[in-house]
C-alpha cells in the first residue's frame, strides 16, 4: 500500500471544559486537567497553519463543549476555510447549550459545514437523565432550530441506553421534523463516566436490534431523505488488530496538544508543540497501526462495552482521568518495534 502524504481526517479537541456533566462522557469532560494546560488560542491558531498545509478532507472540532471557546472556534473555522479554499469540510460537536441564533449566524459567516448536536431521546425525561441538567433537552432542540435557520447542516447523535430505547422511533421522527440531515447511533461505550454510571443501563443485543429495526423502517418509509446511521466507535481499533498493512489516515489531537493513537487509548505518541505534525507523519504516524504495541492493545479490544474490563488493556491508565502514558514517536529509538510490556515498564506520564 502506498504511503499517504498527509492525514485526510483531523480531529482537534479545543477544551475539556463543559456546561454539562453527562453520565456517559467517555473523556469525563469537566473533571480533569491532569496538571496540564490546554493549548492557548495562539497555539491552536498556529497549528491551523499546519492543517492548511495538509488540506485534510475533514476537520472536526471537538470537546468538552467547543463553544465555551466560541471566539476561537470562529477564528479556526475562518482560517481553515479561507486557507484551504473550502477544500476542507469543517464540522463541530456541541451539546447545544450555548448555540444561540447569534452564535449560529457567526458559525455560518465563518464557514462551518456541519454541526453535530447530541439529543438522547424524544423527551426531556430521557435526555436530561443522561445529561444531568434540567432544560438541556429544550436547549438542544433550539440549537437545531437555530442552525437550520442559518442553513447549516445538522447531524444528531443519540446515545442508546435502556432508558431511551423505547423512544428511538419518536426521536427519529422528531429529528426528521426538524430538518436534521443525519441521525446517528452507536453502541454505548463503558469508558470515563459511563464505566461508573451506566453499567446497569447498557442495552442488550435485542435492544440494539430494535434500533436497527427503527432505522430500517425509516429507510423504507423515508420521504425527507434524513440519513440514519449505525456506527461502530471502535472499528478503527478492531481493524488495527488485523494482520494487514493498513495505513493511517486520521490524526487526533487532544486539548493539550498531544497526539492520540485513538481517543480511546491512554497513550500519547507526540505533541504538536514539540514537533510539527508533518514531522510526526513522516517519522511513522502514517504507519502507527503496524507498531507491535499498538496491535497488541487493539487485539485486546473486542467490543465497545468491554473497553475497561479485565484484560491487558485494563492495565493501562484510565483514559483522561489518570495521567496517560507518553512516548514520543520522534524522540524514541526503535519506536516501531516496541511492545506493550516495554511501554508499561519504561514510560510514564510525560505528556504536555
Amino acid at each position: 500500500m502506498e504511503r499517504i502524504d498527509n492525514p485526510t481526517i483531523i480531529a482537534l479537541d479545543l477544551t475539556y471544559k463543559c456546561t454539562l456533566k453527562c453520565l456517559h462522557c467517555f473523556n469525563s469532560s469537566g473533571e480533569h486537567d491532569n496538571g496540564f494546560k490546554e493549548m492557548t488560542d495562539d497555539e491552536i491558531l498556529n497549528f491551523c497553519d499546519e492543517i492548511i498545509l495538509c488540506k485534510p478532507s475533514t476537520l472536526c472540532l471537538c470537546g468538552g463543549e467547543t463553544l465555551i471557546r466560541k471566539e476561537l472556534v470562529y477564528k479556526v473555522i475562518k482560517k481553515i476555510s479561507d486557507g484551504t479554499n473550502n477544500h476542507t469540510a469543517i464540522n463541530m460537536v456541541s451539546n447545544g447549550e450555548l448555540l444561540t441564533l447569534e452564535v449560529a449566524k457567526k458559525l455560518k459567516e465563518s464557514g462551518i459545514n456541519m454541526v453535530q448536536i447530541s439529543l438522547d431521546g424524544a423527551s426531556p425525561e430521557t435526555h436530561e437523565w443522561l445529561r444531568g441538567k434540567k432544560g438541556s433537552f429544550e436547549s438542544a432542540i433550539q440549537a437545531i432550530k437555530n442552525l437550520k435557520e442559518c442553513d447549516i447542516t445538522v447531524s444528531v447523535s443519540c446515545t442508546p441506553t435502556k432508558k431511551n430505547i423505547h423512544e428511538y422511533s419518536k426521536a427519529v421522527e422528531l429529528c426528521e421534523s426538524l430538518g436534521v440531515q443525519s441521525f446517528r447511533a452507536q453502541p454505548l461505550m463503558l469508558m470515563g463516566r459511563a464505566s461508573k454510571n451506566l453499567k446497569d443501563y447498557v442495552p442488550s443485543y435485542l435492544d440494539y436490534l430494535q434500533i436497527r429495526k427503527v432505522f430500517n423502517n425509516h429507510i423504507k418509509n423515508n420521504k425527507s431523505k434524513m440519513i440514519t446511521e449505525w456506527g461502530d466507535p471502535i472499528e478503527h481499533l478492531t481493524s488495527g488488530a488485523m494482520d494487514w498493512d493498513r495505513k493511517n489516515i486520521a490524526v487526533n489531537i487532544d486539548a493539550y496538544g498531544n497526539i492520540e493513537i485513538s481517543p480511546y487509548i491512554p497513550i500519547r505518541i507526540g505533541n504538536i508543540k514539540r514537533y510539527s505534525l508533518s514531522t510526526y507523519w513522516k517519522k511513522g504516524l502514517n504507519d502507527i497501526w503496524s507498531v507491535p504495541f499498538v496491535k497488541s492493545i487493539c487485539k485486546e479490544i473486542k467490543s465497545a462495552e468491554e473497553m475497561e474490563l479485565n484484560n491487558k488493556y485494563s492495565t493501562l491508565p484510565k483514559n483522561f482521568i489518570e495521567k496517560q502514558l507518553y512516548i514520543d514517536l520522534v524522540d524514541t529509538e526503535n519506536f516501531n518495534s516496541l511492545t506493550l510490556e516495554e511501554i508499561l515498564s519504561k514510560w510514564s506520564d510525560k505528556s504536555e
